[in-house]
C-alpha cells in the first residue's frame, strides 16, 4: 500500500491511498490537479510525497505563473469591486432597504460600468439580462440572451455561469416546456458538481 500527500494547497490529489490493485506491473499512475486560484504570480513550488512501508519519495511540482500586466490587474480589481457593489445592492433590495425600481437603477449603473471595463464580460451580460427582465424589458433581455448563447459558447463555461444562463432563459420564457427543460438542465449541473 502507498499513501500520498501534497504539501501545498494548489495541488489536489485525485486519490491518497493506493493498493497493489492500482499498479500496472510496477507502474503507478498518479492523477492530480493544479488549482489555479491558489497560485500566485511567479514560481510556485510544492511536492507530492509517496510513502509506503519501504519507500518515502518526494516528487517536486513546479508551476510558473507569468506576471499580469498592471492595467489588467487594475481592471480585474475594479471588476471585483463592482461585483461586490452589485451584490450589496441586491442584498439591500432583498432586505427591503431598496425598492425594486431603485435596485434596478443602481444595479444597471454598476453593470454599465462593468461592461465599460470589459464589454465581453459574460457575468455582467447575464446580470444585465436579469435586470432587463426585472424591469419588464423582455425584447432587450431576449436579444442579449441570444447573443450570449451565440457569441460566448455559454454551455462550455463554468457550471455556475451555465446554470445562471439557464435560469435566466427560464425566467425569460413563458413556455412551460422550456421552463421545465431549463430546470432539468440546472438540476443536472447541480448533480454533477
Amino acid at each position: 500500500a502507498v499513501s500520498m500527500s501534497a504539501d501545498e494547497d494548489f495541488i489536489r490529489l485525485e486519490k491518497t491511498d493506493y493498493s497493489e490493485d492500482d499498479f500496472l506491473g510496477n507502474i503507478l499512475h498518479v492523477r492530480y490537479d493544479i488549482i489555479k486560484e491558489r497560485l500566485h504570480e511567479g514560481k510556485n513550488f510544492g511536492s507530492i510525497r509517496l510513502k509506503s512501508q519501504h519507500t518515502d519519495i518526494s516528487i517536486p511540482v513546479f508551476v510558473y505563473v507569468p506576471a499580469i500586466p498592471e492595467n489588467i490587474k487594475r481592471k480585474h480589481i475594479e471588476l471585483g469591486k463592482l461585483n461586490m457593489m452589485l451584490t450589496s445592492e441586491y442584498i439591500k433590495f432583498r432586505i427591503h432597504e431598496l425598492s425594486s425600481a431603485s435596485w434596478i437603477q443602481e444595479s444597471m449603473n454598476i453593470v454599465d460600468r462593468m461592461l465599460a471595463l470589459d464589454n465581453k464580460n459574460i457575468e455582467a451580460r447575464l446580470f444585465q439580462v436579469q435586470l432587463l427582465i426585472s424591469s419588464g424589458r423582455y425584447d432587450e433581455a431576449g436579444f442579449i440572451l441570444e447573443r450570449v448563447n451565440g457569441e460566448y459558447d455559454i454551455m462550455s463555461k463554468a457550471p455556475a455561469l451555465r446554470a445562471y444562463f439557464l435560469y435566466l432563459t427560464a425566467l425569460y420564457s413563458d413556455d412551460h416546456k422550456v421552463i421545465k427543460n431549463m430546470a432539468d438542465k440546472v438540476n443536472e449541473i447541480y448533480a454533477g458538481n
